[in-house]
């Protein structure tokens, strides 16, 4: 897949400017919104807060770029308005449910670097705007366009390690994992129907023609066979 260096350009560019917009509504709506409820379940408690993962979780910061440069030409456009349209449903689910996710204390947190890492991005990202999970569903989302890209699944793992991240860092709880990941997969369907998918892969590589039976070649090889004159026989020497 070769994309020209100004398509690279625009398509990076572009990107990082549609992240930067997203982000700064998703601040605004995080210092406005105070958190009113605790979709938490049993199963968050039995999962152990990884500090280390933070650094899987702020991948997600890479992805997008790296996606727009790999995506399949023609499919960056529909690509982008989907992860648009992932973000204002997000944006809704925020000011509907305004959630809270519990932070663990930093104090065994070693090393230093790490630590302060995790506090950074704490007091960045307030413990609110967690339903669904902007994370999970993004880069589900990103993951599934390009799944049959070469190295396909190359990014549905990273996106299955963001996910696990957004758990183990402590910034959202299974209730905000599944629902993002829902909102994905319904966008995917709504921009990327599964008919449409079929065409145009049918399109890219048209089927064969089908051959005939084989009967149907022996019986034509006889009537064929049937219609030709026979050659005239040699005469005999004296």
């Amino acid at each position: 897949m070769r994309v020209s260096l100004r398509r690279l350009v625009v398509r990076v560019g572009s990107t990082l400017v549609v992240m930067w917009g997203t982000l700064q509504v998703y601040q605004g709506l995080n210092a406005r919104l105070a958190p009113r409820y605790d979709f938490g379940l049993p199963i968050d408690a039995c999962i152990p807060f990884w500090p280390w993962t933070l650094l899987v979780y702020v991948s997600f910061y890479a992805l997008f770029p790296l996606a727009a440069w790999w995506a399949p030409p023609g499919s960056f456009g529909r690509i982008l308005m989907a992860v648009l349209t992932v973000n204002v449903c997000c944006w809704v689910g925020f000011v509907a449910f305004p959630a809270h996710v519990p932070r663990p204390p930093l104090d065994g947190v070693s090393p230093a670097w790490l630590r302060e890492g995790v506090a950074v991005m704490w007091r960045g990202d307030l413990p609110g705007n967690t339903l669904p999970s902007l994370h999970v569903a993004t880069s589900l989302l990103v993951a599934l366009r390009l799944r049959e890209a070469r190295g396909g699944p190359v990014w549905l793992v990273w996106s299955a390690a963001i996910a696990l991240s957004t758990l183990t860092v402590k910034q959202h709880v299974v209730a905000d994992v599944l629902v993002g990941a829902l909102l994905a997969l319904v966008v995917n369907v709504v921009f990327f129907p599964p008919r449409a998918r079929r065409a145009s892969k049918s399109v890219a590589s048209p089927r064969p023609a089908p051959s005939p039976p084989r009967g149907s070649l022996r019986k034509s090889g006889r009537s064929v066979g049937a219609v030709l004159p026979r050659a005239p026989p040699r005469p005999s020497a004296p």
